[in-house]
């Protein structure tokens, strides 16, 4: 007989007690016999171990064991047991990407709730197709709600300095400006408003790209990571790119203004 620890006791009683009650019912297997054999499969396991087997241990035999209600034989089970089997049985992570295309298709029924948990799932599953080095056609899954939180995501990330150059210009300060720069005088005021807010939108966004693509040089992974998988193409040199667009922007500002003040 083989010795367990005390917590793998702890388990293997649980396990058995887990068969006993599926078996509950059942007339053609008896739960006595099951006990008998999953004992008998776990000594034969370690019959050449003589040291104590630990939790560890006996869960991996347990897990080839299988789950519990596995030993009910199938036509026993009711109609909805043996779908819940079968789902539960099935591939990870195709069954996760079921989950998370139901929980967005439930969005569009007002829960938007689910859009965040179809989010989380999708990137569960991601990550896990990452660490294995695969792609699977699940993806397909898994895309539309990656894709509902991203764009928005995208647009805020890039277009976000707008409202703030805008309010760098409310009640009369941008009068103040135009009667600064002498050829503004020669266009109608409406032309002279938009003038001056798109100087400062251009100014604002590329400071903005210039800061983005100066902290992406070191760290473009954070791009990777926040819009996994459709930006594991970023690198370090797409970074330079964006600060230097930022800069020839910045340039471009500063030569428009030593213009206007010449």
């Amino acid at each position: 007989m083989i010795a367990l620890t005390n917590n793998a006791q702890q388990r293997l009683e649980r396990y058995l007690q887990e068969v006993r009650a599926a078996l509950t019912g059942c007339s053609t297997i008896s739960a006595e016999d099951v006990e008998r054999d999953v004992r008998d499969h776990i000594d034969a396991e370690f019959a050449d171990t003589s040291e104590q087997i630990s939790e560890d241990q006996l869960e991996s035999v347990l897990h080839d064991l299988g789950q519990p209600d596995q030993w009910v034989p199938e036509e026993e089970l009711p109609s909805w047991r043996r779908w819940l089997k079968q789902w539960r049985t099935g591939p990870d992570d195709w069954r996760l990407a079921y989950i998370s295309l139901g929980l967005f298709i439930l969005t569009w029924f007002g829960a938007w709730i689910c859009l965040f948990a179809s989010f989380c799932v999708s990137r569960a599953v991601l990550e896990t197709m990452r660490k294995d080095q695969r792609i699977s056609s699940q993806r397909w899954l898994l895309y539309p709600s990656l894709i509902v939180v991203y764009v928005p995501l995208a647009i805020a990330l890039i277009i976000w300095p707008i409202p703030s150059a805008n309010e760098l210009l409310v009640d009369n300060r941008w009068r103040y400006i135009a009667e600064r720069i002498t050829w503004l005088g020669t266009i109608e005021v409406i032309q002279a408003h938009t003038v001056i807010v798109l100087y400062f939108i251009v100014l604002s966004i590329s400071a903005w790209f210039t800061m983005l693509g100066f902290v992406l040089r070191s760290h473009p992974q954070w791009l990777v990571v926040i819009f996994c998988p459709f930006a594991d193409w970023f690198q370090r040199r797409h970074a330079t790119r964006l600060m230097f667009i930022g800069l020839a922007g910045l340039a471009i500002c500063l030569a428009a203004l030593l213009l206007t003040m010449a």
